[in-house]
């Protein structure tokens, strides 16, 4: 399951690939599962009515990028969908996907983080 989440296509607002996988393993182990308005997967447990209430909240989504131009060479010049490090970037697997729906094209990155500088 592990390989599966980390290998599931999720940045900023396009979690659902993941949200399927997270429902689908709570399923068994749940008595009621909800999505809310924001997408937040909301499991709940209520066999005993006396137990302490706990809450585990986790992030589903994954750091994203908006590529900006591709150069003749292939390179992208990217901004970030959010805040990242930029070193945190350099040589890592990366995923493009596009607005028209064709499903992602999951790569490792030749390239330092931004080809742009």
């Amino acid at each position: 399951m592990l390989e599966e989440l980390s290998n599931a296509y999720g940045p900023s607002g396009f979690e659902g690939p993941v949200r399927v996988i997270v429902r689908r393993e709570l399923t068994p182990l749940a008595d009621r599962i909800e999505t809310d308005g924001f997408g937040s997967l909301i499991a709940v447990l209520g066999r005993n009515a006396d137990a302490p209430r706990v809450m585990i909240a986790a992030h589903m989504d994954e750091l994203g990028m908006i590529v900006k131009h591709v150069t003749g060479k292939r390179l992208r010049e990217v901004s970030d969908a959010g805040r990242m490090a930029d070193q945190g970037l350099i040589n890592q697997r990366s995923c493009d996907s596009h607005a028209q729906g064709r499903g992602p094209r999951r790569h490792r990155s030749e390239n330092s983080a931004r080809d742009g500088g």
